[in-house]
């Protein structure tokens, strides 16, 4: 996208014009388009501005900040929620905005949000080995082999329930321990 043409340029041409120069004689002159001499005198004269408006960057974060106390009032009163759960509660509530206007806002305001986990049990069972399971299945097509001390187990592959389903049928008193 090009530039804008300087704010010199901009006043020489409406100066022009004011003087008594046609629109086309000063676009002409000044070597610009006449449709932009045109536009530059209609701004000075409906707005008294020469100068070209601000372009680009962030057009709509006055929505969110001028509601932030209600933002941070419903994510304080329940910080687990993930930014759409977030959003559609602020929607309940009248203030319409997109999860990225709502990662920005807390980006700005230097709210971090993390993930917490449970910690780990105290102490470690015995069904502790199928964490990490995993890492030691292979898909072979549509069949899926996992091996755990020796013994070997087969299962047709489902995205979903593949590892409990499998390992406590072939590993079932491993598991119960």
């Amino acid at each position: 996208m090009p530039s804008a043409l300087s704010a010199d340029l901009r006043e020489r041409v409406v100066v022009a014009i004011e003087a008594g120069a046609s629109c086309r004689e000063a676009a002409r002159r000044f070597e610009v388009s006449p449709a932009s001499a045109v536009r530059w005198y209609e701004a000075f004269v409906l707005e008294g501005r020469t100068r070209g408006k601000p372009r680009g960057g962030d057009q709509r974060s006055h929505t969110i900040e001028a509601q932030a106390d209600l933002v941070r009032q419903t994510y304080e009163a329940k910080p687990e929620l993930f930014l759409r759960e977030l959003r559609a509660r602020l929607a309940e509530r009248g203030l319409r905005v997109g999860v990225s206007s709502l990662s920005r806002f807390f980006k700005r305001h230097g709210i971090t949000r993390k993930n917490v986990w449970p910690a780990p049990p105290a102490r470690w069972s015995m069904k502790m080995p199928v964490i990490g399971l995993h890492k030691r299945i292979r898909h072979v097509g549509a069949v899926a082999t996992a091996k755990i001390e020796g013994r070997t187990s087969r299962a047709s592959y489902t995205p979903r329930g593949l590892i409990r389903p499998l390992f406590c049928q072939a590993f079932g008193t491993l598991l119960d321990r």
